[in-house]
This record gives C-alpha cells, structure tokens and sequence, in this order.
C-alpha cells in the first residue's frame, strides 16, 4: 500500500491506484481473518472514494466519456490519501501488528486450516442456488472468492501443492472481476448492447470454471498439524 501512495495522489498513472486498492483489499483479509474487526471497518469506510475513482478509471479507459466525473472522483480521492486519519491509520496497524506477534495462539498450520475452511464454506454459502445473471449475487460471490485467494496466498507456504489450486481460484477471480466491470459500466451509463453481448459470453465461461472450483481438491484440507521435524 505505502509503495503506492504517492503515485495514486499524483494520478500519473491508474495502475498506481489499482494496486494500492490491491494491497488494501489483501490487508482486509488479513484483518478479518485475525479477528481486528474494528480496524477492518475502518479501513473499509476510509477507503470508499478510492474504489469510485478505479472505477471510474476502468469506465474511461474503455469507453472515452465521463471524464467529469472521473476527476471529481480522482479528487475525493486524492483527498482521503492526503489526509492525516489514512496516515494515522497505518501507524495504528503496525502497532496492532507487533502487538499480535507477541501474543501467541494456536500453531500456524491448525490455525490455516481453520481460516481457510471458513472462507471457502463463505464461497459456497454465498453461491448456492445462484442465477449468474443476478450481478448482486454475483458480487457477492466475487468478494467470497476474492477473500478465499488472498488467504490461500498468505497461508499456502504452510502447505504443499498449493499451486494449482491458487492458480485455478485465480482464474476465477478474474472472470468475476471482469463481470463486476460490466456492472459498473452500465451503472456509469455504458453501451447496453455491448455490455450484454459480452456478460453473456462471461456467463458461459463462468459456469464450468464454477464446476471446476467446486471439484477441486483443497490443498489445505486434513492439515491440522504442524508436521514432526527431526531434532
């Protein structure tokens, strides 16, 4: 996030800002997952406007209009970026970083398993029964499966074999992060022929690359012991 910042107030270039929201997003996780709920939601409420302004980003870039609109956004967030609370806010994470570090708990491979099994239930919970028409379930499923990969990405050097299956879930992700940008863009006012042409073309990808996650093996599953090293 910090190696970001700079350039995402400075706008010379949206991958800054796409990245920043990256590692934003991968520090939720890992808030929600140790159980800091309260900086979670702080984050999350901090960094609405920055969410608006990759948006608009990616609606400008494809389709040349609404660049009123877009600055208005790079504004707002240009202003949460500058501001002493964003700052503030990371000196408060680091502390609660080195104070977690020193508390101890469970070993780290039972403490895997367990955050992960909890985020892949969240996956098939929020996908069940779903028409992959509907773009709110679809979000919804797409934030699940989001959360499940930065996890996997943390926690896999626990594991062995982790590859395919993070490389699989990624596959995923992006084609439901390319759905999500079809659901803005027509919320921005995008070309509705377009738009359906293409969400319908996603749809039928989307479908066996759902049927695949499903089978996959979970490279993390019946691992709730440290393995036993020689002395």
């Amino acid at each position: 996030m910090a190696a970001n910042v700079s350039g995402a107030i400075e706008a010379r270039d949206p991958e800054y800002l796409h990245q920043l929201r990256v590692g934003i997003r991968r520090l939720r996780t890992v808030l929600r997952v140790f159980k800091a709920k309260r900086l979670e939601r702080r984050l999350r409420k901090r960094t609405k406007a920055l969410g608006e302004a990759r948006d608009w980003d990616v609606f400008v870039e494809r389709f040349g209009k609404g660049k009123a609109r877009h600055r208005a956004a790079q504004a707002r967030c240009r202003e949460v970026l500058s501001s002493a609370e964003f700052w503030a806010f990371f000196v408060e994470t680091q502390h609660w970083a080195r104070a977690s570090s020193r508390q101890g708990g469970a070993p780290l491979v039972a403490f895997a398993t367990r955050a992960l099994d909890r985020l892949h239930r969240k996956v098939l919970k929020r996908a069940r029964g779903i028409d992959w028409r509907r773009a709110k379930r679809r979000h919804a499923v797409r934030i699940a499966v989001r959360r499940l990969r930065y996890g996997c990405d943390f926690f896999s050097p626990c594991f062995r074999d982790a590859a395919r299956y993070l490389r699989g879930l990624s596959d995923l992700q992006d084609l439901l992060g390319d759905l999500n940008d079809i659901a803005v863009a027509r919320r921005f006012g995008g070309p509705e022929a377009a738009l359906e042409q293409r969400e319908r073309a996603l749809i039928r990808e989307l479908a066996p690359a759902w049927r695949a996650f499903e089978r996959r093996p979970r490279f993390w599953a019946g691992k709730e012991r440290l393995p036993v090293t020689a002395s």
